[in-house]
């Protein structure tokens, strides 16, 4: 499954891929509000291991978002994995070898998310293999 998040700049688009990879990670099953029908729908999640690939944030402010979307929403549970590509001077191959090799490590894995700015790295999502 390939999944495009897209919108406005500071939309919330990175606030929902983590909180959906945080919900993936730890089977926790995301309860919606549908305002047409007025009533709650529930989208039951199954535990899966996740990789997060992030081309914009550094490890720290990853994990601070976290924290945030945990304690905003009452969500407990492990982390995923994730690594934060900004400020490390790595390069495609290197990235793609890391993924690749978290990928032979996890038979679990379903969910691999990467985030780039437009224009930045987008040949990588094109380019690995997930499972």
């Amino acid at each position: 499954t390939i999944m495009l998040i897209g919108g406005e700049s500071k939309a919330g688009k990175s606030f929902l891929a983590e909180e959906l990879a945080f919900r993936v990670q730890n089977g926790i099953d995301w309860k919606m509000y549908d305002k047409n029908k007025r009533l709650y729908r529930v989208l039951e999640v199954h535990q899966k291991d996740v990789l997060y690939v992030d081309f914009e944030m550094q490890t720290d402010d990853l994990a601070k978002r976290l924290a945030a979307i945990k304690r905003v929403h009452n969500l407990s549970g492990e982390p995923f994995d994730r690594i934060c590509v900004q400020g490390t001077g790595a390069d495609f191959k290197q990235v793609c070898y890391e993924i690749k090799r978290w990928i032979r490590r996890h038979e679990n894995a379903r969910l691999v998310r990467m985030f780039a700015r437009q224009g930045q790295h987008f040949r990588i999502a094109e380019s690995v293999d997930v499972v």
